[in-house]
């Protein structure tokens, strides 16, 4: 893998937004976070482009319209205002949430435990942290989600831990009908080297995909806690030449999504 992230002509956060923008179905409801949100919000903006064109995307600020807007790095700017449908009170997005109303949302974190646990909130002693992260805000709220999707941007075992250090949003809960909580939970979560996903049977992580030029052995090594591998471990889908043209001309002109990969 290059430096700038760059695998065969394209960027880890290019492939992250592909392999995201295909699990968007059309006509769905998603939720998108609000800072450093550049993967998901141009997950939106290319599934919308390539055959999700009916679908509703909810921000902090109000209803984005993901078929004309340009990615930048948040969903909270100017330029995202003006596409909005309308304005609406933050407690709204709980509200459809919690009443299973969201089809999916998007969620990142500093670590990801077996059980796909997410710690955003405190590195270390929790009396005493080593980093203070910036809080859960709405996310045990998204595991209400019929799906939520994870995007982590480095992959190494002081990020994937047997154990996060705090929970701040809860991963696979084997019991979710009992819990009366709607959704499968985390689904996938994609990493600069892989495609992760629970294996529900066992409610821990599993590979579904490796990245192209990412070997094996360098995911088992990168992980902190032993992996659920299938026999025939895929590669994931590349973008296809159709994915790159939108993303570089309409969704991300800038240029953001192949620079260095610190966003998340």
């Amino acid at each position: 893998m290059a430096a700038n992230g760059m695998v065969n002509e394209y960027s880890i956060s290019e492939l992250m937004v592909c392999v995201f923008s295909r699990q968007i179905q059309d006509e769905s409801v998603g939720v998108m976070p609000g800072v450093r949100s550049e993967v998901p919000l141009g997950s939106a903006c290319l599934a919308a482009r390539m055959h999700a064109p009916d679908m509703y995307v909810h921000t902090v600020h109000g209803d984005i319209d993901p078929t004309t807007l340009s990615i930048s790095g948040t969903t909270s700017d100017y330029e995202g205002s003006l596409s909005s449908y309308q304005i609406h009170p933050l407690y709204g997005l709980f509200d459809m949430l919690h009443h299973g109303d969201v089809d999916w949302c998007f969620y990142g974190g500093m670590q990801v435990d077996q059980f796909a646990n997410i710690n955003l909130n405190a590195v270390g002693d929790w009396q005493k942290p080593k980093v203070r992260g910036p809080g859960s805000a709405g996310g045990p709220s998204e595991n209400w989600a019929k799906r939520f999707m994870v995007w982590i941007n480095e992959h190494s075992p002081r990020v994937f831990m047997p154990h996060v250090d705090f929970v701040g949003v809860p991963g696979y809960e084997k019991d979710r009908e009992a819990l009366q909580i709607p959704g499968i939970g985390p689904d996938p979560i994609v990493t600069p080297l892989a495609v992760l996903e629970v294996d529900r049977g066992a409610g821990r992580l599993a590979v579904r995909s490796i990245h192209s030029g990412v070997g094996l052995q360098e995911v088992v090594d990168s992980t902190g806690f032993e992996l659920i591998i299938p026999d025939d471990v895929p590669q994931t889908d590349p973008p296809t030449e159709q994915e790159l043209h939108l993303l570089r001309t309409e969704v991300d002109p800038k240029g953001i999504l192949r620079k260095e990969n610190r966003f998340g």
